[in-house]
């Protein structure tokens, strides 16, 4: 049996989904976080438990007949480590066998808090003695809206970002590789992946894309960090949640995203073909290879309804 951490963020959703329609495993248990047990609209009911860090029996409990912990849980908008400090210790007492953790590109770069408590929890794993999966994933291109609001609507996409570039990947792509890795793994390997796209963006690209796929002028204006973070203030985001996008704005700003990598490709089955002919890396990318490709920024902007994402406002 899998226990799932999250089935409310973007990559948390993709992995329950895939995994459900596969229906190869016994059952999949989910933590519901406390603020979200009681909502109607919640995706699980059947197996919940509510992540209540203050009820020590919980870890016990949740961990019962499971044998792969899938820890997916964002830590962008909050900090996890208690949480899965604890689920890890519990873990070492129960019977399993495998550990999956989503982590950050960035978590060898611990200049950011995000990126350190990513490190942190990396270790706690690798000391538990649980064999353990490490992803080190970049940002999702589904937390772009949660970065530049609705550009659509304002017609100006107001970044700290200078000209850095993000190698975004697709929630699904990841799910997709978990998928195949509970399939192929046998438990007893120690294994970390670097799950990046081969082709960056930066924000000034992504305004251009957007105003040629929407037929509208949407313009890119740096800002200073400062002015971002008293922007982010006037909302009702918490205050650790915005030092945390400002500590990834400047990590962008730095072009410290831009980290292009095949190995999400190499997982998947896509084919790496070669340069050839003088053709650019990003002509042969967007090929379809064996009926299958890895989503791109331009797939995810193309087909994202914009009146309906999360903004600031």
């Amino acid at each position: 049996m899998i226990l799932l951490t999250d089935t409310y963020d973007c990559l948390g959703k993709a992995i329950w989904t895939r995994l459900q329609s596969a229906g190869r495993w016994g059952g999949i248990r989910v933590v519901v976080p406390p603020d979200e047990y009681d909502r109607k609209e919640a995706p699980v009911r059947p197996g919940c438990f509510e992540s209540r860090t203050n009820d020590t029996l919980f870890p016990d409990r949740m961990l019962d007949g499971i044998d792969i912990v899938i820890m997916c849980t964002s830590n962008i908008w909050c900090d996890q480590r208690t949480f899965f400090r604890t689920l890890i210790r519990a873990a070492r007492g129960q019977a399993v066998r495998h550990l999956i953790f989503v982590s950050s590109i960035l978590a060898k770069d611990v200049s950011a808090k995000v990126h350190r408590e990513c490190r942190e929890t990396e270790m706690d794993i690798h000391c538990s003695g649980i064999p353990y999966t490490i992803l080190r994933t970049n940002i999702l291109m589904e937390h772009l809206s949660f970065f530049i609001g609705n550009p659509c609507e304002s017609r100006t996409i107001y970044y700290p970002a200078g000209d850095g570039k993000i190698n975004f990947v697709s929630s699904a792509d990841v799910a997709e590789v978990i998928y195949r890795l509970l399939l192929e793994n046998d438990g007893t390997e120690n294994r970390i992946y670097t799950l990046s796209h081969p082709e960056g963006y930066s924000f000034r690209e992504i305004a251009l894309k957007l105003s040629q796929l929407k037929h509208i002028d949407i313009s890119y204006e740096t800002v200073d960090v400062g002015l971002y973070r008293d922007a982010l203030f006037q909302t009702l985001l918490p205050t650790d949640t915005i030092l945390r996008l400002c500590s990834m704005a400047e990590c962008v700003r730095q072009n410290k995203y831009n980290i292009p990598d095949d190995t999400l490709q190499r997982l998947l089955g896509v084919s790496v073909p070669k340069k050839r002919d003088g053709r650019p890396l990003k002509n042969w990318f967007y090929r379809r290879e064996a009926g299958r490709s890895v989503k791109s920024i331009s797939d995810y902007l193309a087909g994202i309804a914009w009146n309906k994402v999360c903004d600031f406002s």
